[in-house]
């Protein structure tokens, strides 16, 4: 389990910002082992993590799953500690927070008293899918919902004028934000369903892990 952060000073006090990394190794059966670093100030980082997964009994190349929100660098220090195979996943809540974007823009849109909601009324069909999509693995397909949702969103604005201009331009940045996410996870996106009913861990916000084998999450 591993996520990063940037602590940054006092404005006006000072200039200087960092990273910490915080983390947490599970096994099954095991009580679960919590790390924090500052990377720019801890000599060899790695070493940390090594040392929490090997208290957790964790053997010399064993495999490791690293579930994080999407910075390279995290599973790529998973690696560097481990020097065994990594499986890296992104984290679902990082990327279901993103869907809730775009869902909660839709539901401001959807509130205004519109005189043409045929655009609206298309587009809330992709909209209600699109979790359910990512769920599934189906990102080839969450992104053209993605895509069609704003076409049917920018038709909304042109024919309503700038009652709704504004939210549908918040719709068209959280798309975005949205679809180039996905795009750069595409190697760590999973069918996040199959692998909750298996019993593995999809996300740090979950109660305690059922989790199968090794697991690090953001």
């Amino acid at each position: 389990m591993l996520d990063g952060a940037y602590v940054r000073a006092v404005p006006g006090h000072q200039v200087r910002k960092f990273e910490v990394i915080c983390g947490k190794v599970e096994q099954e059966s095991h009580y679960s082992r919590r790390f924090a670093l500052v990377r720019s100030v801890a000599e060899q980082p790695h070493t940390l993590l090594r040392a929490a997964l090997l208290d957790q009994d964790w053997r010399e190349s064993s495999p490791v799953t690293a579930i994080s929100d999407g910075d390279p660098a995290l599973p790529a220090l998973v690696r560097s500690a481990a020097k065994a195979p990594v499986e890296s996943i992104l984290d679902w809540f990082h990327l279901s927070m993103r869907v809730r974007h775009v869902e909660q823009t839709f539901i401001g849109l959807a509130a205004l008293e519109l005189a043409e909601c045929a655009p609206l009324e298309h587009a809330q069909a992709d909209v209600e899918r699109l979790r359910h999509l990512l769920w599934k693995g189906k990102h080839g397909q969450a992104c053209q919902a993605l895509d069609r949702i704003v076409s049917w969103e920018v038709n909304a604005a042109l024919l309503n004028g700038a009652a709704v201009e504004v939210k549908v331009g918040r719709l068209v940045a959280h798309r975005t934000e949205l679809r180039s996410y996905i795009e750069n996870n595409e190697d760590t996106l999973i069918d996040y369903g199959q692998r909750y009913r298996a019993g593995k861990p999809i996300s740090a916000q979950e109660p305690r892990a059922r989790s199968i084998g090794w697991s690090m999450r953001a």
